[in-house]
């Protein structure tokens, strides 16, 4: 794989995540982040029952994706796969997003 590919799918598994954290799914749900976590051990009373199980699936995809997909992903493991210093890592992933953030103020511009 290359740098690019590889910050890609970090920024991939990274926005997974997110979207299956606590915070997010306490925030969807209506409920509190200890809710959250508890109805990752029993069902929640505040909670019909398509929306536990519909809860326990997005947190068992979550701990899958951590145990299983992020390793691959952090900046040392992309580092060490293409050879280079961790800091060149970070640096390529901040060019990237100051590049998204040029491009998109150019077709902004061009489009107004």
């Amino acid at each position: 794989m290359s740098l690019d590919t590889d910050l890609d799918q970090r920024e991939y598994w990274r926005a997974y995540l997110r979207e299956r954290s606590l915070e997010t799914l306490a925030d969807r749900f209506g409920v509190s982040t200890t809710a959250v976590w508890l109805s990752e051990i029993r069902a929640l009373a505040s909670l019909t029952d398509e929306e536990n199980v519909e809860i326990k699936r997005l947190r068992d995809e979550y701990h899958a994706a951590l145990r299983d997909e992020m390793p691959k992903y952090r900046l040392k493991s992309i580092a060490q796969r293409n050879g280079i210093n961790i800091r060149r890592v970070a640096l390529a992933q901040q060019k990237r997003l100051e590049r998204r953030a040029a491009e998109f103020y150019q077709k902004r511009q061009e489009a107004a």
